[in-house]
């Protein structure tokens, strides 16, 4: 026997509420249709996306009917919400998954097929688990197994999110700017990069389902540039946690300046994500950080690309 451990994450930010879903899953041996290495994928294809309660839905054909899921790279694997999948759940040993607040009712699924703009799978079995704070109109969360072969390339400026295998160029570019390319490194299936704050060096995750963008509550007092702070409620699989939120003045990459954007700062949350990681993480930088500048997150190269406009 052997296991996989992988940390699932679901976070939802509405009405001053900030959602954060811990699972750890371990998926054991002879379950290796929970994952995407067999399936079909084209060299490229695109997807059009919505931002709706703060996260970004995209869609796919599953047993036929089109499906909404939260685009989640903090997610090892493709999560069925069992809520939305009201039948078919099965018990399944080999599926364990605990919350914040403790264990969570997990098992699997049957997937007949598979579909997302040409990237198919059929006759699979699929991780389900209990996931509140998505409701039941939410089909599940897609995770980094299913696109980690491809360069995804976040457009918000043009709505769309393209996914491409190697270095092929993503198509004709929209203006003449030319990309800072930096490398990054994983902790587990977390991209992580080293970005600035006031001259301190911090260690990010970047999470496109993080919404807003997450940091160390220890390091608050240490950041002059802060505006619009104020209290915000933090809910997991436990008891919710007032903590602070606000905007940072300026976060550096490199030479590339992110300004004004939101934080939620929490030290409980990040203890959680570190369990078991290589890298200790002081935050995550999520929709806030993608939306500013047109940015490839190169899975197989382990590289960011960002665009800036002159």
């Amino acid at each position: 026997m052997f296991a996989t451990d992988g940390i699932i994450m679901a976070k939802i930010f509405k009405t001053g509420i900030f959602f954060l879903l811990l699972l750890t899953v371990v998926a054991a041996k002879g379950q290796a249709d929970f994952v995407f290495t067999n399936a079909e994928k084209p060299d490229s294809f695109a997807v059009a996306f919505q931002i709706k309660d703060a996260l970004i839905r995209v869609t796919a054909d599953v047993n036929g009917k089109a499906t909404d899921f939260i685009l989640d790279n903090g997610c090892p694997y493709l999560v069925i919400n069992s809520r939305y999948w009201k039948s078919g759940v099965q018990q399944d040993t080999s599926v364990k998954a605990r919350g914040v607040g403790g264990e969570v009712n997990a098992g699997a699924v049957l997937i007949d097929s598979f579909n997302w703009q040409g990237l198919r799978k059929q006759q699979f079995k699929a991780i389900a688990a209990d996931l509140p704070h998505l409701g039941d109109s939410i089909g599940g969360l897609m995770g980094l197994d299913v696109y980690k072969d491809y360069r995804v390339t976040f457009d918000f400026k043009r709505g769309f999110i393209l996914f491409t295998k190697g270095e092929v160029a993503d198509e004709k570019p929209d203006s003449t700017a030319l990309p800072v390319i930096l490398p990054f490194v994983f902790s587990g299936h977390m991209p992580v990069i080293n970005c600035t704050i006031e001259q301190k060096k911090i260690q990010m995750g970047i999470d496109c389902a993080a919404s807003p963008n997450l940091i160390a509550a220890k390091l608050l007092a240490g950041i002059k540039g802060i505006s619009n702070l104020r209290n915000t409620i933090l809910k997991g699989g436990g008891a919710p946690v007032m903590v602070a939120e606000g905007d940072i003045k300026e976060l550096w990459l490199e030479s590339i300046p992110y300004r004004d954007m939101k934080f939620t700062f929490d030290n409980t949350s990040l203890l959680q994500i570190n369990q078991g990681r290589d890298i200790a993480l002081e935050g995550l930088l999520g929709i806030p950080f993608l939306k500013q500048y047109k940015t490839v997150l190169d899975f197989p190269n382990r590289r960011i690309e960002v665009y800036v406009e002159n």
